[in-house]
C-alpha cells in the first residue's frame, strides 16, 4: 500500500463494478432493451435526464419522460427543521403517492407487476452499503485524513448506480476496511496537510483530477461536500424495508440539504488559517 495518494480500486473491486455495470457493445446492449425508457424522480440535476436521452437515441429508443414532482420546502414552519416537522411530513407523502400511482401506471402499461419482495431486498443492501459508506467517511476525520472528497467522489458512481445486491455492500466494505488499514499504518491522502476544507457546490466532473491535484498542491484536504456528504443515499436510517417507497422517496428528497450534514461531518482546521498562512 502506499504511503499516501488516492484510495485504491483492486482488482476484484474493478471486477465487481465491470460485471455489475453490465459492459457490452452496442448491438448487444440495444437487443436487452425494451421500446421504451420509464425515466423518473431526477431531483434537480438534469444530467441523469440527458445520460439517458443520449443512450437510447444512440439504441433507436423511444424516451418516456415521467418526473415526479418534489414540493419546495419553506422551512419557515414553527416545527420546520432538517427531515422533521409537519411539512416534511406531508412532502414525503405526497411524493410517495406519487410514487405508488407511477407503479400502477407502469405495471398497467407492461401487464406486469412488481415483485416488492424484490425491491425490499434491493433497499435492504443499498441501506446496508450506505452505512458502510457514511461509517468509512466518518473515519476520515483523523488526522492527517486518509481519504479526502475527491476518492469519495470517484464512489459516488457504486452508491448510486451498481444494482442493490451483495455486492455493492462488498464494495464499501472493502473501502472501510482500506481506510482503517490506513489510518493503522499511517498512510495519509496527502503528505503535508496543511488546511481542511469543504467543497461546496456542483460537481465539474470533467475537471475531478485538476481539482484533486490543485487542492492538494497547496497541501489542503477536502474533506466533505454536497455531492458526498449530502446526496446519494446519505440517510440510510430513513430507509424502511417494510416500506421501501416512503423511506426511498425521504432519502431523495433529502438529497442536496447540506447544513446539517457538514455540520455533523466536524471540520475543525489542521491549524488555524491564521497561523498556516505565516
Amino acid at each position: 500500500m502506499r504511503r499516501s495518494g488516492h484510495l485504491r480500486i483492486t482488482a476484484s473491486q474493478l471486477q465487481v463494478l465491470v460485471k455489475s455495470s453490465m459492459v457490452m457493445d452496442v448491438e448487444e446492449h440495444a437487443a436487452m432493451l425494451a421500446d421504451y425508457l420509464a425515466l423518473v424522480a431526477y431531483a434537480g440535476c438534469s444530467t441523469g435526464q440527458q445520460w439517458d436521452e443520449i443512450s437510447y437515441r444512440v439504441f433507436n429508443k423511444k424516451l418516456l419522460f415521467l418526473k415526479v414532482s418534489y414540493p419546495l420546502l419553506w422551512g419557515n414552519k414553527p416545527d420546520a427543521g432538517y427531515l422533521r416537522g409537519q411539512e416534511w411530513e406531508d412532502a414525503s407523502q405526497y411524493v410517495a403517492k406519487q410514487l405508488y400511482k407511477l407503479i400502477e401506471f407502469v405495471e398497467f402499461q407492461t401487464g406486469r407487476k412488481l415483485d416488492w419482495d424484490v425491491l425490499r431486498e434491493s433497499m435492504h443492501y443499498i441501506k446496508r452499503a450506505s452505512q458502510l459508506r457514511l461509517e468509512a467517511m466518518a473515519l476520515c476525520r483523523g488526522r492527517p485524513a486518509p481519504a479526502t472528497f475527491w476518492d469519495w467522489i470517484a464512489s459516488i458512481a457504486p452508491i448510486n448506480f451498481l444494482p442493490g445486491n451483495q455486492a455493492l455492500v462488498d464494495y464499501f466494505a472493502g473501502v472501510k476496511t482500506e481506510i482503517e488499514q490506513r489510518l493503522q499504518e499511517g498512510v495519509t491522502a496527502l503528505p503535508n496537510e496543511r488546511y481542511r476544507l469543504a467543497f461546496d457546490g456542483i460537481m465539474n466532473w470533467n475537471k475531478v483530477g485538476w481539482l484533486a491535484n490543485k487542492f492538494a498542491e497547496n497541501n489542503a484536504a477536502v474533506l466533505v461536500g454536497r455531492y458526498t456528504h449530502g446526496a446519494f443515499w446519505q440517510e440510510p436510517q430513513l430507509i424502511d424495508e417494510d416500506d421501501p417507497i416512503l423511506g426511498f422517496q425521504m432519502v431523495t428528497s433529502s438529497s442536496g440539504v447540506v447544513s446539517d450534514a457538514l455540520g455533523r461531518a466536524e471540520i475543525t482546521p489542521t491549524r488555524s488559517f491564521r497561523a498556516a498562512s505565516t
